[in-house]
């Protein structure tokens, strides 16, 4: 993932799922990212949001079992929601109708990741 990175440059916002762990001080994340991260301590589950500094991320909530990760970031005078959600592998409706659907509101929303459907 890093090779690739650093070859096609480095987005605004990186998500990602099945980490497993903590990923903050990984060696290579520049300093201009902000992570947030949902994770377990069992090293199952896991989910990372990277983003870049200048959109003024701001956590709202990281579930202890790494199925859910919400920031907020700042867009000029908008604000987007961003959840990252690895979902659970063993058939949960409950995870998408407890967890997952409440966040979701009538402003700008983007769900990313891993829903295992």
């Amino acid at each position: 993932l890093m090779k690739y990175l650093m070859y096609v440059g480095w987005p605004d916002i990186i998500v990602l799922t099945d980490t497993r762990t903590t990923i903050k001080g990984f060696h290579g994340i520049p300093t201009s990212y902000e992570v947030f991260e949902a994770y377990s301590s069992s090293s199952k589950r896991g989910v990372a949001i990277l983003v870049k500094d200048i959109f003024k991320p701001k956590l709202v909530l990281a579930n202890n079992s790494g199925n859910l990760c919400y920031v907020q970031i700042r867009r000029g005078c908008s604000v987007i929601d961003i959840l990252g959600t690895y979902g659970p592998n063993e058939d949960n409706p409950n995870f998408y109708a407890c967890e997952l659907l409440p966040l979701i509101g009538s402003k700008s929303t983007i769900i990313i990741g891993d829903l295992n459907l």
